[in-house]
């Protein structure tokens, strides 16, 4: 994960406060700035990244995608902010409301409402997240069903299935067939 916010914050970037047990291990050193402030006896590792990452473009399914334009802002929507966290989550995991408000510093409640002024919700974003890399990579022959299934997130191929089959009408299969004979 650290290696994902170096890439898109560049080779300089620190974190600005590293929690640990008891010593720093020296494989964390070359994380270490003049800034990072390092906290022990916490209990825990951790590592606290400053709130203006969420405005770089994070590597994530399509790295050509994510250097194609600038990354969001904070200023701006909480949609492509909450597209960035998406791009840059635990290949295996979606993050949730809750996880994705803490990220941004706001109440749960706060970022719902955010996004109903921008005539959204939590659910329509992950979904339309989802759908926009669903069809680019079921376009790619070289990439089996069941793995866009993976990187989707999607539990099973089934649930992806049944996803793709909502928002196109047609099943991936057909879709990349129909795409194919197109071409």
């Amino acid at each position: 994960m650290i290696d994902g916010f170096k890439a898109a914050a560049g080779p300089d970037w620190a974190p600005t406060e590293i929690f640990v047990d008891a010593e720093l291990p020296q494989s964390m050193d070359s994380l270490l700035s003049n800034e990072t402030v390092v906290k022990k006896g916490g209990g825990a590792v951790g590592v606290t990244f400053p709130t203006e990452m969420l405005a770089f473009s994070m590597t994530g399914f399509d790295d050509a995608e994510n250097r194609a334009g600038p990354a969001p802002r904070l200023d701006s929507s909480a949609i492509a902010r909450i597209d960035a966290v998406l791009d840059a989550s635990n290949k295996n995991l979606l993050p949730t409301l809750d996880s994705v408000s803490d990220l941004f510093g706001i109440s749960p409640r706060s970022l719902q409402r955010r996004l109903d002024a921008e005539g959204s919700t939590f659910f329509q974003v992950v979904d339309g997240w989802r759908c926009n890399r669903a069809l680019k990579a079921v376009s790619d022959p070289s990439l089996r069903i069941c793995e866009i299934a993976e990187k989707l997130r999607y539990s099973e191929t089934a649930h992806f299935t049944r996803a793709f089959k909502r928002w196109t009408g047609i099943p991936p299969k057909s879709f990349r067939e129909r795409r194919s004979s197109q071409l």
